[in-house]
């Protein structure tokens, strides 16, 4: 074999090795190395994740330690208010409220129920949506069957009163079992009630709305001095609060011992 035979099979093998070292690179190891460039991404991104659920399983343990005080401390306040304002319950307390404070109470007079927590949101006087109870029902399909026959209305009136019955019923069995936060419903009665005592006695009486283990607010305070007695008379408007579907139940006030009176409510001197 000449030489010059040689050497063209030295070139071809070097060629050949040239091109196979090329093939390698971009057929094998450029594809592995895309592929371990986006692994190590994807390590990347995981290893954030993972730090991140780490910070919020501290957090977790955090308020894990907190729930159950949170928890306690909800209870207790929801506690406080009352799970139906009757007016014979708050006119006991307007009574307990004049003979702790000697504050004389003259008259008391009663505004609307007004919805102030309904489906978890907070709202203000006249700003709930309105309810549609079963006598506003019973109204409306007497209305809208008016010009039935006389027989035939007196049948859908008597249907209507015994499922209003009904209705109320299952309301007084249900309105006290305990359900969730967002299903609480809250009212305030309003009571106007007209005063009279020194300063001491209105500070007093003041205080011991705002101290009541059941929930109430003064909402509003019109006094004037009386140079005649050398007293201050007006009126008190107290705000009396409620909460439905806490689970308390209504128990109604002793009145044993109740004083009545005739020249004012509470026979108050």
């Amino acid at each position: 074999m000449s030489k010059s035979n040689i050497s063209t099979q030295k070139v071809v093998f070097l060629l050949l090795a040239v091109i196979l070292i090329a093939l390698t690179y971009f057929l094998i190891y450029q594809k592995n190395m895309d592929k371990v460039r986006l692994t190590e991404a994807n390590i990347t991104k995981l290893e954030t994740r993972i730090g991140q659920l780490a910070d919020m399983e501290v957090q977790v343990r955090e308020m894990e330690k907190t729930s159950d005080a949170k928890k306690t401390e909800t209870e207790e306040y929801i506690s406080q208010f009352a799970p139906l304002t009757t007016y014979e319950k708050t006119v006991y307390q307007v009574y307990q409220m004049m003979t702790a404070t000697d504050l004389r109470v003259s008259s008391i007079d009663f505004g609307n129920y007004f919805v102030f927590l309904q489906g978890g949101m907070l709202y203000g006087e006249g700003q709930a949506p309105e309810e549609t109870t079963g006598n506003n029902a019973n109204n409306n399909s007497q209305n809208t069957n008016n010009n039935n026959e006389q027989s035939s209305a007196a049948e859908i009136e008597s249907t209507l009163e015994k499922n209003s019955e009904i209705l109320d019923r299952i309301t007084e069995l249900t309105e006290y079992q305990k359900g969730p936060l967002n299903q609480v419903r809250g009212k305030v009665l309003t009571c106007s009630m007209g005063v009279s005592g020194s300063y001491r006695q209105c500070m007093k009486a003041l205080d011991w709305v705002a101290g009541n283990r059941e929930k109430m607010a003064v909402k509003a305070v019109s006094l004037a001095y009386d140079n005649s007695t050398g007293k201050l008379s007006g009126k008190f408007d107290v705000e009396f609060f409620e909460l439905r579907g806490t689970g308390n139940a209504y128990i109604p006030p002793n009145i044993s011992g109740f004083q009545y009176g005739i020249k004012n409510v509470f026979q108050s001197k």
